[in-house]
C-alpha cells in the first residue's frame, strides 16, 4: 500500500450507482482508491414483515477518490476504467485534493463519524481524553473531558483553560 500523503489525489465522477464497480476496476488497474462510506439504518420488508437493516452507502454518492503516482499521472487509463465517467475539474483540468484531506476522511471513517444510525453512539470518549470543540463561540479550541453523560442526549463536561463547561456531545470531536 502506497503512502497516502505521497500520492496526488483526484475525485472521479462515477456512473450512476457504480461506485463499487469504479473502485474495483481502478484498484485492478493499480490505482489507490477510497470511497468514504456511511452506515444508515433502512426499513426493509423481509418475509412480509418490516425490519430494520443496517446498510453502508457512499458518503458522496457518485464520487470516489483516486490517488495517482506523481511520476505516472495516467488519467487516460483511469478514465477508461469501468464505472468511471470523468474527473471533477475546472475548465477540463482535474482538480487536486490534498492527501491530508483524504487522510482525514479515512480517519473520520475509522472513528465512526459517518455512522448515522439513530441512537448509535458514534464516538466513545473517555474521561481525561483530549477533544476539539466543533461549533459555537469556542470553535476549534482543545479541551479535556471531565464528566461524561449517563444518558443519550445529555451534555458532557469539559475543562477549557481551567474552567469547566457543559457542551452537547455532538460538539465534541476526537483529536485525530
Amino acid at each position: 500500500m502506497t503512502d497516502i500523503q505521497s500520492l496526488i489525489w483526484f475525485i472521479a465522477s462515477t456512473n450512476p450507482r457504480c461506485e463499487g464497480r469504479a473502485l474495483k476496476s481502478l484498484s485492478q488497474a493499480g490505482f489507490e482508491t477510497f470511497c468514504p462510506m456511511q452506515t444508515v439504518r433502512r426499513k426493509v420488508w423481509v418475509k412480509g414483515k418490516r425490519r430494520s437493516k443496517d446498510v453502508q452507502k457512499p458518503l458522496f454518492t457518485g464520487y470516489v477518490f483516486v490517488g495517482l503516482d506523481p511520476a505516472n499521472m495516467a488519467f487516460g487509463i483511469a478514465r477508461r476504467c469501468d464505472g468511471v465517467a470523468s474527473f471533477v475539474g475546472v475548465n477540463g483540468s482535474p482538480q487536486r485534493v490534498s492527501g491530508a484531506r483524504v487522510s482525514d476522511l479515512m480517519a473520520a471513517q475509522d472513528m465512526g463519524m459517518f455512522d448515522h444510525r439513530e441512537g448509535h453512539n458514534r464516538i466513545v470518549f473517555e474521561i481525561g481524553e483530549k477533544v476539539v470543540i466543533d461549533g459555537g463561540w469556542i470553535d476549534g479550541e482543545s479541551a479535556t473531558v471531565t464528566i461524561l453523560p449517563r444518558k443519550v442526549g445529555q451534555d458532557a463536561t469539559v475543562e477549557l483553560d481551567g474552567r469547566k463547561i457543559r457542551l452537547p456531545m455532538a460538539m465534541l470531536r476526537k483529536v485525530a
